[in-house]
C-alpha cells in the first residue's frame, strides 16, 4: 500500500511539474483554479486573488499562442 501511495504521489508531482509543456492553456487555468480552491479553502478573498492570477496567466498563455485579440 505504501509503495502504491508513493507512485501515486511522484506522478502527480511530475504531471503538476510539467503541466505547462504538454497541457492546453484551459487545463492549466482549470488546474490552476482547483488547485486555489484547495490551496486557500479558508479564505475566499485569498482564493478569489488567486483565481485573478490564474485568469492572468490563462491569458497570457492564450496570447503566447496567438489566441488572444490576433484574429
Amino acid at each position: 500500500m505504501k509503495k502504491m501511495l508513493g507512485l501515486i504521489v511522484i506522478i502527480v508531482a511530475v504531471a503538476g511539474t510539467t503541466l505547462p509543456l504538454w497541457a492546453s492553456c484551459d487545463l492549466q487555468s482549470e488546474v490552476c483554479s482547483r488547485w486555489c480552491g484547495i490551496r486557500h479553502y479558508d479564505s475566499s478573498i485569498k482564493a478569489a486573488a488567486c483565481r485573478a492570477e490564474c485568469i492572468g496567466d490563462r491569458l497570457n498563455c492564450l496570447a503566447k499562442q496567438g489566441g488572444v485579440g490576433g484574429r
